[in-house]
């Protein structure tokens, strides 16, 4: 207990320091703050929407760099009249159609007097345009580029983040050893947090972000620096030839994701316009994200108007399971399987941290024609030791050994209200994935989208992310077509089909099996201030049939088909969102399961935003996991949480934030899951005595 005060004490040691520093290095470089701006934040409904369009249902949407570069407002808003096709891509909000029409009518109409003039270009519904207004102006610009390098380091913001949150119950894992099992955590149940960054806009940024997981040990031996994760970049553009350089931590965007692409990528969601992949190629790394992203160099030079080079060298530690073998002349150790969690709470997982080295360099040329684009990428990743997985049928195609080559051509075209877009993909031992697509607009109010892909069975990849059903491009066929459109004024349409194919047996599925995956989604919204859709998705795909008295495993066909009915009111200072949803699923030789949610979210917002309370109350009762529900929650700048809902019970939480000068912002919140009809909760470490998991968040900004 004394060495866990003294731990801590150090800990905030090292915090008041380091605050002293920042504040003494704002006093000296930026003038004082001028009136606090609201943040630019995008909507609820809009991260809920970009969340279930991840790859994963439950991704670890916190560190997610994207989205807080969304919500970022220290860039400013973009001058529309100024704005290149990159710089309106990366707002996140325009397909590549509707960003051509843009350029297309300050080309032929000249530049844009009021953002009013947005009603008339072709492609831009009434949404699309209340989504861009909080981004851009049409106001007096200011090229920032012509700055020195002196002043973008002395007139930009900073900003601090410190966050600190845990489960109030004492889980398994923080208890004393008993005689069934002397496992246990090495650390307390504590998150810790800790940011700094610097931004002068998009064209200069540098920091530091430091994390310590639940469970994870304070300054142990393998955190140095008092917390496990340690993270820091150097990012600045624009300089002379070089588009982009980074230094230290940064993220690579390749094409469609098939061979590297460690950014946000949306997969199948409402957004049917949005299945492309896109990013810069290069981005600094500012999440707590502890294993996709790289640790090194990484540049984009200018070659001349049309050509852009792009290069990187990456050298870094990366989690994994080690096992000794022993031949008759010499000992040597394997890899039997990568982490990605990032957790390091117990002595085996402590034993996988950075056990082995990656070595990861690679480039793309890209040429830019005024409709047109073509890229050439290349990737190559070395293992300081080679991988050796435990070989099942469904993964005997999976990377062997300790190198690994990619390499890929991708394309775009467009052509009036046509865009066309693909990827094609290779890896060393002759597997191969194809990605292509097609985007039409024939109509201001209609969209259609069309992509197919192919991924042998044997295509290797490390930092892949690709549209696919599965996680990763490989062993997949498919066909995905989505439209959208509005029948009616204030009325709009949006639905997908996707049919795919595994060739092979997969994980829990012992033998080739096919599916499809249904989506309708009916929104009406006569006013900004109201909102209310209606959708149904339904998903068949084949798995093992989880039947005790079958000799053998059998293929089954599971069926989960899910309800939804939202609808979200502004009243002003107060704001209503009201959901139902339900689940039902069968396994094909059992009972149909089905799965209940219902919650009442109201939020208050003072007129001065000096204070917001934000709160949720909410019921539910499944069947089974499989009819589990996830619902975005609203939570403290920068963190996202989608729980689930499984079992049966009562979910609530509530939030304050208060604004206590315009250089402080604080976020307070409580969250409670309540089971009646349970006496434990969870299982293993995570394990909880009682009906009830509750958990404390609390975050400070400081803003100069």
């Amino acid at each position: 207990m004394v060495l866990a005060k003294k731990k801590i004490s150090s800990f905030i040691a090292l915090l008041l320091v380091f605050l002293l520093v920042a504040g003494e290095l704002t006093a000296q470089t930026t003038p004082p703050p001028k009136e606090d701006k609201e943040d630019k934040k995008i909507d609820d409904q809009e991260i809920e929407s970009i969340i279930e369009g991840t790859e994963s249902e439950s991704g670890d949407l916190e560190n997610n760099t994207f989205i807080e570069e969304q919500q970022s407002s220290t860039g400013g808003k973009l001058n529309i009249n100024k704005a290149s096709a990159d710089e309106l891509q990366a707002l996140g909000i325009l397909s590549e159609i509707q960003i051509q029409s843009i350029l297309n009518y300050i080309k032929s109409f000249g530049e844009m007097k009021s953002l009013f003039e947005l009603q008339g270009v072709y492609g831009l519904d009434k949404n699309t345009i209340e989504r861009l207004l909080p981004f851009v102006t049409t106001g007096e610009f200011v090229d920032n580029k012509t700055k020195t390098f002196k002043e973008q380091l002395s007139l930009g913001k900073h900003q601090i983040f410190i966050r600190y949150n845990q489960i109030i119950e004492q889980p398994k894992g923080y208890s004393p050893p008993d005689e069934a099992s002397t496992a246990r955590y090495l650390g307390d149940r504590s998150r810790m947090y800790l940011r700094y960054r610097y931004q002068y806009g998009t064209l200069l940024s540098y920091g530091i972000t430091i994390e310590k997981d639940p469970g994870e040990a304070l300054f142990s031996k393998n955190a140095p620096v008092g917390l496990d994760y340690f993270s820091g970049h150097l990012y600045f553009r624009d300089r002379g030839p070089f588009k982009i350089v980074a230094l230290g931590d940064y993220e690579v965007n390749l094409g469609q994701g098939l061979i590297c692409f460690q950014g946000f990528g949306l997969g199948k969601s409402p957004s049917v316009n949005k299945v492309k992949r896109w990013g810069r190629p290069i981005v600094p790394h500012t999440s707590a994200n502890e294993f996709n992203f790289f640790r090194g160099a990484a540049t984009t030079i200018e070659l001349s108007r049309q050509f852009d080079f792009s290069a990187f060298i990456s050298y870094r530690g990366r989690d994994g399971n080690l096992t000794s073998t022993d031949t008759i002349e010499t000992d040597f150790e394997e890899v039997t399987s990568l982490g990605e969690t990032g957790y390091h709470r117990t002595e085996n997982e402590v034993a996988d941290r950075n056990a082995i080295k990656l070595l990861t360099t690679g480039g793309n040329i890209k040429w830019r024609g005024e409709k047109a684009t073509v890229g050439i990428n290349a990737i190559y990743n070395r293992l300081s030791k080679p991988l050796e997985k435990n070989t099942d049928y469904y993964n005997q195609f999976d990377l062997s050994g300790n190198s690994l080559f990619n390499g890929s051509i991708d394309y775009s075209y467009l052509f009036n209200k046509f865009h066309i877009f693909g990827e094609e993909a290779f890896s060393q031992n002759g597997g191969y994935a194809l990605l292509n697509g097609i985007l039409v607009k024939p109509v201001g109010g209609f969209d259609f989208s069309v992509v197919h892909r192919y991924y042998s069975r044997n295509y290797q990849q490390l930092f892949a992310n690709a549209f696919a059903e599965s996680s990763t491009p490989v062993n997949e066929n498919g066909l995905y077509v989505g439209f959208s459109f509005s029948p009616i004024k204030y009325v709009k349409v949006e639905s997908y089909f996707d049919f795919f194919k595994f060739p092979w047996m997969r994980f829990l599925t012992d033998g080739p099996s096919n599916g499809y995956e249904a989506f309708t989604q009916i929104s009406y919204n006569p006013t900004r201030r109201f909102n209310i859709y209606a959708r149904v998705k339904f998903e068949q795909k084949a798995r093992n049939a989880s039947d005790e008295d079958a000799v053998i495993d059998y293929l089954t066909n599971t069926k989960k088909t899910t309800f939804r009915v939202h609808m979200a009111y502004n009243l002003g200072s107060f704001a209503l969102r009201t959901r139902v949803e339900m689940s039902y699923f069968n396994n094909g030789f059992e009972p149909k399961t089905k799965g209940f949610l219902a919650y009442q979210d109201i939020s208050w917002t003072a007129r001065n935003k000096d204070w917001s309370l934000s709160g949720r109350f909410g019921l539910f009762q499944t069947d089974t996991y499989d009819n589990r529900i996830y619902a975005y929650e609203n939570d403290v700048l920068y963190s996202f949480s989608v729980p689930a809902y499984y079992g049966k019970g009562m979910r609530y939480y509530f939030m304050v934030k208060y604004r206590a000068t315009r250089w402080m912002d604080i976020w307070l919140r409580f969250g409670q899951f309540y089971y009646p009809d349970q006496t434990v909760i969870s299982s293993g470490l995570d394990e909880i005595q009682g009906n009830h998991k509750s958990e404390i968040k609390a975050q400070v900004r400081l803003k100069f």
